[in-house]
């Protein structure tokens, strides 16, 4: 997934879908991207090289990307345009969905002093 698409689905979601709208927010918008693909690039334990265009691919799993990143996304968009009542809704789906990411499928077995 591209980082301008991760962009325009946090548009959508947001309901920012007039073009005198998004004017504004693209020249914000690398910044809001690669403020949560850093955060979600430490859950998932991988290295983190920021995006300079919004032609830039994340490496980060497609599913993670538009299950995850785009709501960090939105949140930084709607924070950045003074809009709190969207910035707290997707700052709570944000936060939920990335805590997801830390949670591991296996579980080792460990002997303590051992």
């Amino acid at each position: 997934m591209t980082a301008g698409q991760v962009f325009n689905r946090a548009l959508t979601l947001l309901g920012y879908v007039t073009d005198s709208h998004n004017d504004g927010l693209k020249s914000r918008a690398i910044a809001a991207i690669n403020a949560a693909y850093v955060d979600v690039c430490r859950a998932q334990m991988c290295e983190f090289e920021p995006i300079r265009t919004m032609a830039d691919k994340l490496c980060v799993d497609e599913k993670i990307a538009a299950d995850v990143l785009v709501y960090g996304v939105a949140m930084f968009i709607a924070q950045s345009e003074g809009d709190a009542e969207n910035q707290a809704v997707f700052c709570d789906l944000y936060n939920r969905k990335r805590a997801s990411l830390s949670t591991r499928d296996t579980v080792k077995d460990v002997i303590f002093g051992g």
